[in-house]
């Protein structure tokens, strides 16, 4: 490939990594710029200029989860999978101690998955009453 293609690519890669950085960081958006342009090798530029994108956009993913909203939804998200992992168990659990309330609340709130017969089942896993 010719010279004027990896100028190219390392131009715009150079101008989306000072694009993408935080409004704080923007002096380092234009030393990325200037910089490239001082680098001679034009695969050595390019690879440059991907590094640059990947500190760039390091440095905006730091700068988001640096908020209360990202935390926020951080911690909702971590509730949400501990409450997905624990409701299986807890319905296990009411229904082997029959804890009725408990299990008939929560299997209330899942939709109907099949219609099988008892007789269908493996022994292990239904006993009758």
């Amino acid at each position: 490939m010719n010279a004027s293609f990896y100028r190219r690519w390392t131009d715009r890669l150079a101008r989306c990594a000072a694009c993408l950085l935080p409004a704080d960081r923007a002096s380092w958006g234009e030393a990325i710029k200037s910089e490239v342009d001082h680098i001679d090798d034009h695969r050595a530029a390019l690879r440059w200029a991907v590094g640059a994108l990947w500190a760039a956009g390091t440095e905006r993913i730091g700068a988001l989860l640096n908020t209360r909203m990202a935390a926020w939804a951080l911690a909702l998200f971590a509730l949400w999978q501990a409450l997905a992992v624990f409701f299986a168990p807890v319905l296990i659990i009411a229904y082997r101690l029959r804890w009725l309330g408990i299990d008939d609340f929560l299997g209330g709130r899942l939709p109907p998955v099949c219609q099988c017969d008892v007789e269908h089942l493996p022994s292990g896993i239904y006993s009758p009453r």
